[in-house]
């Protein structure tokens, strides 16, 4: 991990906002690829780093792919191509600022952040719970998978096209019902730690916005702008 380049939970969330938003609104193809390497370098510098560089080829390529397809002979084949393209480019974007936010941001320091900013509870807790609910769900997915391994009942893309109603059945269900487990002991541990005190919560996190947390928010929000404004 690179030492000093760990930036504020409020500077993560506007980052993150930024890219949705680029992600989303702009097709330029160059700041997509900025900020996707700027999401990456900030995932290896959190520890991150098998998955930063594999997000990162992954979207490279899908760059490529769109990228070449433009520069094509406008096909009914290649315009489907095209778009399932860029909504996987838009997808892996999102995910990977999504990830950035949720793999390196404790709910704690999330929290005392977002008590610094006096935004009310009714929000900060529910946006809290989304952090702790995420890679929880992520967990029950791999321990459905493995249960369905041992069961010999393995999901590969054969089973997946040739009986997908039945896959589908066989993950959701329990995934669900899982699911609103975890939901009800997060639920419980939240009453448990006095989330829905009316009182000012102490924090051992030093949260605060240095120098650089403003200069990546001040960079990102100005990229976007270049980028809305037709910079390619």
């Amino acid at each position: 991990m690179l030492p000093g380049l760990r930036l504020d939970p409020r500077a993560r969330l506007v980052l993150f906002i930024v890219v949705d938003l680029l992600a989303i609104r702009s097709s330029a193809l160059a700041p997509n690829l900025l900020f996707a390497c700027l999401i990456a370098f900030l995932l290896a510098c959190e520890g991150q780093r098998r998955f930063a560089l594999r997000s990162l080829v992954a979207f490279v390529a899908v760059l490529l792919l769109e990228a070449t397809l433009r520069s094509s002979e406008p096909e009914a084949a290649l315009v489907v191509v095209m778009s399932l393209a860029v909504i996987v480019r838009i997808m892996m974007l999102v995910i990977m600022a999504f990830n950035y936010v949720g793999r390196t941001t404790d709910v704690g320091e999330f929290m005392a952040a977002m008590q610094e900013m006096r935004l009310p509870m009714a929000l900060v807790i529910p946006i809290a719970t989304v952090f702790r609910f995420v890679p929880t769900v992520r967990e029950e997915y791999e321990g459905v998978m493995q249960a369905m391994s041992f069961r010999g009942m393995r999901v590969t893309w054969r089973s997946v096209l040739r009986h997908p109603a039945l896959t589908i059945e066989r993950i959701l269900v329990p995934l669900l019902f899982s699911s609103m487990t975890a939901m009800d002991e997060l639920a419980s541990a939240a009453m448990a730690r006095g989330l829905d005190s009316t009182r000012r919560r102490t924090s051992i996190a030093d949260v605060r916005m240095g120098h650089i947390d403003w200069a990546f928010i001040a960079g990102a929000v100005c990229l976007y702008v270049l980028a809305r404004g037709g910079f390619a």
